[in-house]
């Protein structure tokens, strides 16, 4: 699944053949099958047992790197709500926020990093993430002091 998840956002742009971006498209494309398939095993773990958080988070990995993201949106959110306060749920959190921010809601994926850093303030990955956020959109670093 990971491997077909390489792509996690990639913005596809046309360089030429020889590009390194074309490369990793490529391998994107190829991992398409083995995240479809992931996708389907984690859908028949969460119906045998919908109580398997860190299958929701598996699944909505594969939703979101998919591009299906109300399906993962979903999945983050059943991850979260089937195990909060823990490292699931942390994780859930913080590709939530990916997921918001590459569709355009600035605001929303703030308060999903914030949670996950509620949950663990020296996650690295979230921290990360968080100042890309505010850096490209400072109007929100006023609202984080705020809080």
């Amino acid at each position: 699944m990971f491997r077909g998840a390489e792509k996690n956002r990639l913005e596809i742009r046309n360089f030429g053949v020889d590009s390194p971006e074309t490369n990793y498209v490529k391998r994107y494309i190829h991992g398409r099958d083995e995240l479809a398939l992931a996708k389907s095993e984690f859908e028949i773990v969460t119906r045998l047992n919908p109580n398997i958080a860190e299958a929701w988070l598996n699944l909505g990995i594969a939703e979101d790197n998919l591009g299906n993201e109300d399906a993962g949106v979903e999945a983050y959110k059943n991850a979260i709500r089937m195990s909060p306060q823990t490292p699931i749920a942390r994780d859930a959190y913080n590709n939530l926020g990916l997921l918001l921010q590459a569709e355009g809601k600035p605001e929303e994926a703030l308060e999903a990093y914030q949670s996950a850093l509620a949950i663990d303030p020296t996650f690295s990955p979230t921290r990360i993430n968080l100042n890309k956020l505010t850096t490209a959109n400072p109007k929100l670093k006023k609202l984080l002091k705020n809080k």
